[in-house]
Formats: C-alpha cells, sequence, structure tokens
C-alpha cells in the first residue's frame, strides 16, 4: 500500500492523493448490486491487460462477422478474434487517435507480407499479425449513436488517455461548449447491419466511452438481438449515481429480453448472453 502511494506521488504528485481517495469512496458506493449466472460453461479472454473483454467460445463464432465498437488505440482483441476464428471484424470508431492506429495496423500487414514474399523473418510492429489479413479489419470511421447526426466528441480529461466520450462523464456528464470537443459523424447499429448484411450478429463488442446506454436501449427498441455482448459502462470509471441509475435502466431492460449477466470484471465491463444459446450449449455436456 505504501509504495502505490509512493508511485503515485511521484507519478502525479501530492494533489493527485485525495482525487484517488474520493474515487475510492465512489467505487465503493456507487458499486452496482449485479446479478451473475452462475453455469459450468466459463468464459475465456482475448486481448491485452488493457483491451481484453470476455466471451463464450460458441462454434458460431468460426468464420463469423462480427462488430467491435470502440477502437481506440488497442485492437488486441480485434486481431486475436480475427486470427483465433478467422473471422472479420467491423471496427467503429470516428477518432483521430484509432484512425491513425488502424492506418498503422495496415501499413503493419503490408510490411509483413512484403517481408514474406523476401523470405523474411522479420517482427512488424506490435501485433502478432500472422494469419490476419486487411480484409480480416475494416473500419467505419463513424461513432455508434441512435441516430446519424452530428456529435460533440468530449476529449478526455486525462490528456495522456484516448478515449473521447459523447456523454462527457468524465466532467460530471456537462455538455457544455467549454470542454474539449471535436464533431464526429455517427452511425446507427441497424445501419451498419444492414450493410453488412448480418443475418444474426453473434458478437457485439462496445466500448464506446458513455454512448453504450443510449445504444443499448435503442438496440432493444428495435428488437436486434446479438447472442453474445460484451459491454463496458463506462461511467463506472467515473461512478457517479447516474452511472449506476444508467446501468440498472439497462441491464432491466437486457433481462426483458432474454438476457442475462454472465460476467463481471467488478469495475466496468459485463458479458450478457441470450440465455436460451447458453441453455443450448449446456445441454451439449
Amino acid at each position: 500500500m505504501i509504495n502505490r502511494i509512493i508511485l503515485r506521488i511521484k507519478n502525479y504528485g501530492f494533489l493527485s492523493i485525495p482525487s484517488a481517495i474520493l474515487t475510492k469512496i465512489k467505487l465503493f458506493i456507487y458499486r452496482p448490486k449485479v446479478i451473475l449466472e452462475k453455469v459450468s460453461i466459463k468464459p475465456i479472454t482475448l486481448g491485452s491487460q488493457y483491451g481484453a473483454k470476455r466471451f463464450f467460445d460458441f462454434q458460431e463464432l468460426h468464420n463469423s462477422r462480427i462488430l467491435s465498437c470502440g477502437l481506440g488505440e488497442d485492437a488486441s482483441f480485434d486481431i486475436e478474434f480475427a486470427k483465433k476464428y478467422n473471422s472479420q471484424i467491423i471496427l467503429v470508431d470516428p477518432t483521430p487517435s484509432a484512425i491513425k492506429h488502424y492506418n498503422y495496423i495496415l501499413e503493419s500487414i503490408r510490411k509483413r507480407e512484403e517481408n514474406l514474399a523476401n523470405n523474411s523473418t522479420e517482427n512488424v510492429g506490435l501485433y502478432d499479425l500472422s494469419n490476419v489479413n486487411e480484409n480480416q479489419l475494416l473500419l467505419e470511421k463513424f461513432a455508434l449513436w441512435t441516430k446519424a447526426t452530428k456529435l460533440k466528441f468530449f476529449a478526455p480529461k486525462n490528456p495522456e488517455h484516448v478515449s473521447y466520450s459523447i456523454t462527457n462523464f468524465q466532467h460530471n456528464y456537462s455538455l457544455n461548449e467549454k470542454f474539449e470537443h471535436i464533431i464526429v459523424d455517427s452511425v446507427t447499429l441497424q445501419t451498419l447491419l444492414e450493410k453488412y448484411k448480418f443475418e444474426q450478429l453473434h458478437l457485439l463488442k462496445l466500448d464506446i466511452e458513455g454512448a453504450e446506454v443510449e445504444v443499448l436501449k435503442e438496440m432493444m427498441r428495435n428488437k436486434i438481438y446479438p447472442t453474445q455482448i460484451a459491454v463496458e459502462f463506462d461511467g463506472f470509471n467515473s461512478p457517479s449515481k447516474k452511472a449506476l441509475s444508467d446501468y440498472y435502466e439497462v441491464d432491466l431492460q437486457l433481462r426483458a429480453n432474454g438476457y442475462l449477466c454472465y460476467d463481471f470484471d467488478g469495475l466496468a465491463d459485463f458479458l450478457y448472453v441470450q440465455s436460451n444459446r447458453v441453455k443450448e450449449e449446456l445441454n451439449k455436456i
């Protein structure tokens, strides 16, 4: 404990200590009471410590196409998923850092292919891109939202972070123009499903910095039911009464539409799955 305090003071200064203590208190006060289903099958994890997501290893994920909303600067989950399942990942993120990172990945794939053609075994870039091609990673430069429009994306409170937020939860949900922001175009889930001709979306990953609340409610209203939803409720990264209320509202709607929660990381990452699909898997055991 003492070492962690010293490290924090070294990295962020003495003034960061009260803020850290307040955050700990809020985490305790606003921690959700999550109803977790206990089943014999366990979720698997793909991705780095920062970018990891958990989901069930269902057979239909092989040779599938999934939606992964929120890229930032960590594509470890998407690349590992593409390799493991020989799948196509539709990435959705309009932020400059995400677009730059995506272009970097494409350049790394091309460089690796050139090396292979020249019989070179030189490693390229941050990721292991063996058995991954450009067509498996497609980027839609939009923000996922409930309608097609122009949106304000608010910059992160910590300048070292890259994730912009539509709700500005990092500043108590204030949409005041004084906060740094960019303007981006948005797209709906329905539009993406139609564009890529999804018959059934087997996995939806949502890491969209606060927009997940309205997106999930709109998804239920439109009767769009992905088999699995790996979602980060970003409000819990800045704990508040609103974040807790938003989560309970969405959780109730998901359960009313046949979903149950099968995994929770203790902070903000949740896995919701259609309960009937889980029952099918359990019947195979």
